[in-house]
């Protein structure tokens, strides 16, 4: 989610849909018999908002063994005065375990979706494969799992278009330092971002459920939801008494403000498709699940961010090559890496191990 802060208080000027992201750390351990015999441990640990992300975790439906715990990691309450509220709430932390084991020549999993989910293709994507290969020297284990590349910068080039150095400076100062007007400014800048991203979505959408909708039709509906953002008045929106209220209150405001034009923005472009592309209720309900999918791939996109990724991989035999970021003392390679690994590149991990062939006579 972006943020601008004005006067203290966190405004949230990004689509509604868009994930806030936390700190979600995924530790995985892949062991691999002699016999070709695979068995995946993951490990997630995070606060509980965490686990309410839009990514797919491992679960009983796709035939994981999955434990959840919680336990709080902060301290106690302290006894509140009287009539006020308690302080100090403990904070709770979320772990979640999963084992799944796979028999020699199995396939290994590629996502952690449940077969039945339909926005299954939408996850992450790991397709992950082991190959023996006998040689004179041995038999060679060679493992491999790349993350498929998620599109990202389609819709995020508008942040860095927008945002140049001089934006990027007023915007990260402290915001008791702006005036009106460069709060204003700011605003402005993240509102056009926003503005530009839902037109990315809507590109997206219109490609999937519509792609030979001829191209003046489009720009009228570009034009329609552009238009939303290019007639607020920002004298309305952050008036000088607005300034002047408590921090919180303020705040809701702007947020409420920001979603009120996000859904102005999207009705305009469903009244445009209507009006000037024909679209009767079954296209736009074509339209509308298109767009929610869209919206729903940037949003598990953007959760990576704070995603930490460790994967640890024991091999059989001896380790003869690998890509691995560290080894441990005890030589199982290690890869380490964000959600950022992945952005429009694939992320490959390789290993590769060998068992020798036991001596005639032996």
């Amino acid at each position: 989610m972006t943020h601008v802060r004005l006067g203290g208080g966190l405004v949230v000027m990004a689509a509604a849909l868009a994930a806030a992201t936390g700190c979600l750390h995924r530790a995985e351990k892949i062991t691999i018999g002699r016999d070709g015999r695979v068995t995946i441990e993951v490990e997630y640990k995070g606060d509980p908002g965490d686990f309410t992300g839009p990514d797919a975790l491992p679960s009983k439906e796709s035939d994981w063994d999955v434990t959840r715990t919680e336990k709080a990691k902060g301290p106690e309450p302290a006894q509140p005065e009287e009539g006020k509220p308690a302080k100090g709430v403990p904070q709770t932390e979320v772990e979640l375990t999963a084992t799944r084991g796979f028999p020699p020549g199995a396939e290994l999993p590629r996502t952690f979706a449940a077969p039945t989910d339909p926005d299954r293709d939408l996850y992450l994507d790991f397709p992950t494969t082991l190959k023996i290969e006998e040689r004179p020297d041995g038999t060679y284990y060679h493992f491999r799992r790349v993350y498929s590349p998620r599109r990202w910068a389609y819709a995020n080039f508008w942040k860095e278009a927008i945002f140049d150095e001089d934006m990027q400076k007023l915007a990260a100062k402290d915001p008791k330092e702006l005036k009106r007007n460069d709060r204003i400014r700011v605003l402005k800048a993240f509102a056009e971002v926003e503005a530009r991203k839902q037109v990315e979505f809507l590109r997206e959408a219109l490609a999937q459920c519509d792609p030979q909708l001829a191209a003046d039709r489009f720009l009228r509906v570009r034009r329609a939801l552009l238009d939303v953002y290019e007639r607020i008045d920002w004298d309305k929106v952050l008036p000088p008494e607005l300034l002047t209220q408590d921090e919180e209150e303020r705040d809701k405001q702007l947020q409420q403000e920001a979603e009120r034009l996000i859904a102005e923005g999207h009705a305009e472009a469903v009244k445009s498709l209507r009006m000037h592309a024909g679209y009767e209720d079954a296209q736009v309900a074509a339209f509308e699940k298109a767009y929610a999918r869209a919206q729903r791939y940037y949003q598990i996109t953007e959760s990576h961010d704070g995603h930490v990724f460790g994967l640890a991989i024991i091999m059989p035999g001896e380790v003869v090559a690998h890509n691995a970021d560290e080894v441990e003392q005890d030589g199982t390679p290690t890869w380490s890496f964000g959600g950022v690994a992945f952005r429009d590149r694939p992320h490959e991990i390789m290993i590769t191990s060998r068992v020798p062939r036991e001596k005639e006579g032996k």
